[in-house]
């Protein structure tokens, strides 16, 4: 048995050998590998089913050593006689769980006889499994090429037919005719040449391509299919294209009109309720994405019944038709007109920017549906109420938007119809307000008008550079009307010209009586102005040009460049100081930046107040530095951001950091106490080559802390002259850690008997300091020939400006209240 172990061990199939009490006798290393049970783990038991099945149940070799090959069927579906034994038998079939995987094998077992007697049995596997799934798929795919419904066609490698289905007979009327043919036979005439080059590209790109395609049946009806295209590769090759494919012509057809039908009303056509929610959900999501707003319209006929009644029903649905028409003609193209039923409509407004806005399409509506209608042979005129309900003040569901724009519509109708109502009384009264804007404006030039000028501040010099202009307009029953109402108002009625002209007149006489610079806004539409150069240059005949600085946004010169660069460079050539307004929020094109003769770029207040914004006005600095310009930065509030722009290099901040709007009684004491510095032309402000200079924002008000504040900036400097210097770096920050010592222990004498909150902060900030030092140290101990400066210095610099600006100058404050104690300098 000895040698018979060793002999199958010798054998590359897995066998195995069981004596006539059904133990296990060999266990061949082939078995062992197929199965994952070990021989030794086996061997001499009954137990060999188990590398095969879950319970105990016979094996081939057990059926065969038993004599009970009838049973074979009970155990296998696959079974029969072995071809070349008259006493062997096989099966086959599945092992879910054979070492991990899932097998198929075929295995044969025959009886050992010796000396006329049975002594045991032999079983021998073969595991088949790679060879029977693709025997099974290849099975599969022939009956479903035979079977489907799809049409299929296979291509040979030059797009000749080579194979189809019955599917594409009964498709395309064609019959094996076809093989060996190019499949544009079936090509109708409505892709055009550019579709089909498309198509070809995209297989060769991607491998595949899937749409819907017209062809043309054999008996030239045209039939719509969709269509996926595939690439059959023989290894780096193309071998074979296969196309599959459905007819869905009326399928398509069926489609579009239940479609239709379901989403838009039947007499006019327009979209009706469940299309119309649709597209309010989508311009929610859009508004809510975007922060923009827009506006729901219900309008209703009015007395629309006595035109039923007297005249007919065809010719009230002719009326509707026409209304339906006359109000998609009256919007926008991305606005959505709807039929809610009888004479009701909805229109969805998008885009609108306030109650302004939504009001004049209102008045619009209503002029239109006002017009008389020619219908049968009566001519009719009829007149509409409009309720409006704005998004998302009013609602933020397209059925609470479309009810309240309903509840307004009621309220129009209850106060005499042929009008239009906003769904809240503080929507109706903003419109009414926008109206008597609109129409008082002219009324209101100049006698309600009014200046107000904002001192700017010059950083290089710390003196008032100038001041802007700013028109205010002050209402004889209104009261103060914010510039962001009336000046749009302005621009689209053609008045902000002689706004713009009036302005430019009082700050000239300004400029000539106090002799300093004065900004002034230029509009659009005065830029646009043939004799702008000669108004300005009248107004300052006599006066240095350089004095009056003319600001102007990015959209008074995109639509017309060419102009509006004649006219910019006119006015520079005559000395005139040019600013470019609100740089950043436009268009921001670096192209007309470069071919504009500006001397300021003015960066926008938002990015001012918004700190994620800080690498924006980094770049704008940078950027006006590379193109020799001056930076003015606009909404400066705070010591936090004055700090920010002088340390990174601004030329001039404006804010109320500075100095609020007043008056020019108010501007002129003001001058008194900040009288303007003399400066050059158009004087260039160069960024301070130290990391970190000292600024009167740093001011505590305490001397010698000012002082210490003082020699911190000096060793910073130090660190970054020196950054590259490890020999004198070494000395720097060893006198740096000890300055700062004792700097820290001369705050702790100050802070003796204070608030426990002041001194536990600085405490905490102290330490944070050293120990940020201290981890700069540690990578550096073995070798400082390579310590790195800069990252010392940018620590220092900003662990001291925070520390300013915030807990020193709380210390100072603290120390100048009654109960603090005086501690005298040393040191």
């Amino acid at each position: 048995m000895e040698m018979t172990a060793h002999a199958l061990d010798a054998i590359s199939v897995p066998a195995f050998v069981i004596n006539q009490q059904h133990q296990l006798l060999a266990w061949n290393r082939a078995c062992e590998l197929l199965t994952g049970v070990k021989a030794a783990d086996v061997l001499g038991t009954d137990r060999h089913w188990s590398a095969f099945y879950p319970q105990p149940r016979p094996c081939l070799a057990d059926l065969v050593l038993d004599k009970a090959t009838d049973q074979l069927a009970v155990h296998y579906a696959l079974h029969g006689k072995a071809e070349f034994a008259f006493d062997a038998f096989k099966a086959e079939g599945w092992f879910e769980q054979l070492n991990g995987k899932r097998r198929y094998l075929v295995f044969e077992a025959r009886p050992l006889i010796t000396q006329g007697l049975v002594v045991g049995a032999l079983e021998m596997l073969q595991d088949i499994t790679p060879y029977k799934e693709a025997n099974d798929h290849l099975r599969l795919a022939a009956s479903v090429f035979d079977n489907t419904l799809e049409g299929i066609m296979i291509t040979d490698i030059r797009n000749r037919l080579v194979s189809v289905n019955k599917a594409f007979h009964a498709i395309t009327g064609y019959g094996d005719e076809v093989v060996g043919e190019n499949p544009k036979i079936l090509a109708s005439e409505r892709q055009s040449p550019e579709f089909y080059q498309e198509m070809w590209r995209i297989l060769k790109d991607c491998g595949n391509w899937q749409g819907e395609i017209w062809n043309r049946r054999k008996n030239g009806e045209e039939y719509l299919v969709r269509m996926h295209i595939s690439v059959v590769m023989d290894g780096d090759h193309i071998a074979n294209y296969v196309a599959i494919f459905s007819d869905i012509t009326k399928h398509k057809e069926a489609e579009e009109r239940i479609n239709f039908m379901a989403h838009h009303d039947f007499l006019t056509g327009l979209p009706n309720r469940i299309l119309l929610e649709d597209r309010m959900s989508q311009t929610m999501a859009r508004a809510k994405r975007d922060q923009e707003g827009f506006a729901v319209a219900f309008l209703d006929l009015d007395k629309f019944k006595m035109v039923n009644d007297a005249l007919g029903h065809d010719i009230g649905d002719k009326l509707l038709q026409e209304v339906a028409i006359r109000l998609q003609a009256s919007v926008r193209g991305t606005d959505t007109v709807s039929r809610q039923g009888g004479d009701e409509f909805v229109i969805l407004l998008t885009g609108m920017q306030g109650a302004m806005d939504v009001a004049q399409v209102a008045k619009k509506l209503i002029r239109s549906l006002r017009e008389p209608y020619e219908l049968g042979g009566h001519r009719l005129s009829v007149t509409t109420s409009i309720g409006l309900s704005l998004y998302p003040s009013d609602g933020d569901t397209a059925s609470e938007l479309i009810k309240n724009a309903d509840t307004a519509m009621y309220h129009a109708k209850d106060i005499g119809r042929n009008n239009f109502q906003f769904y809240t009384q503080q929507m109706n009264a903003e419109a009414v307000h926008s109206l008597m804007i609109e129409s008082g404006l002219k009324a209101a030039i100049p006698s309600q008008l009014y200046i107000e000028f904002q001192p700017q501040l010059c950083v290089a010099t710390q003196s008032t550079l100038g001041a802007e202009a700013l028109v205010r307009w002050q209402h004889p029953s209104l009261g103060m009307i914010s510039p962001a109402k009336f000046i749009p108002l302005a621009e689209d009625s053609g008045l902000i010209k002689d706004i713009g002209d009036w302005v430019l007149e009082q700050s000239c006489a300004l400029i000539r009586r106090t002799g300093m610079k004065v900004a002034v806004n230029v509009s659009p539409l005065q830029l646009s102005e043939a004799d702008l150069v000669d108004k300005v240059q009248s107004a300052m005949e006599g006066i240095d040009p350089s004095l009056l600085t003319l600001e102007i946004t990015e959209s008074a010169f995109i639509k017309d460049f060419k102009n509006s660069k004649q006219i910019l460079e006119r006015l520079k050539a005559l000395g005139f100081i040019l600013a470019l307004d609100d740089f950043g929020t436009g268009y921001s094109s670096l192209s007309y930046l470069n071919r504009l003769p500006f001397d300021y770029l003015k960066i926008d207040q938002s990015f001012i107040r918004d700190e994620n914004s800080r690498s924006i006005v980094l770049a704008i600095i940078s950027l006006a530095e590379a193109l020799g310009l001056m930076t003015v930065a606009e909404g400066v509030e705070t010591p936090e951001q004055m700090a920010f722009l002088e340390r990174n290099g601004c030329s001039v901040i404006q804010g109320y950091f500075f100095a609020r709007p007043m008056r020019e009684t108010q501007l002129l004491g003001f001058l008194e106490d900040h009288p303007p510095a003399p400066l050059p032309q158009a004087p260039k402000i160069k960024r301070d080559p130290m990391l970190l200079s000292w600024s009167f924002t740093f001011a505590t008000g305490n001397k010698e802390i000012d002082s210490q504040h003082r020699r911190f900036i000096e060793f910073i400097n130090a660190l970054h002259q020196h950054r590259d210097n490890p020999a004198a770096l070494a000395d720097i920050i060893a006198e740096l850690r000890v300055y700062a010592r004792h700097h820290f222990a001369y705050e702790e004498k100050l802070m003796a008997g204070l608030d426990g909150k002041i001194t536990r902060d600085h405490r905490r900030e102290h330490k944070k300091f050293l120990r940020k030092l201290e981890t700069l140290d540690a990578p550096n101990q073995d070798n400082l020939e390579t310590m790195p400066g800069q990252p010392y210095a940018n620590i220092a610099r900003d662990w001291l400006v925070s520390h300013i600006l915030t807990l020193d100058k709380d210390l100072v404050r603290a120390l100048k209240k009654p109960t603090a104690t005086s501690v005298v300098a040393v040191g």
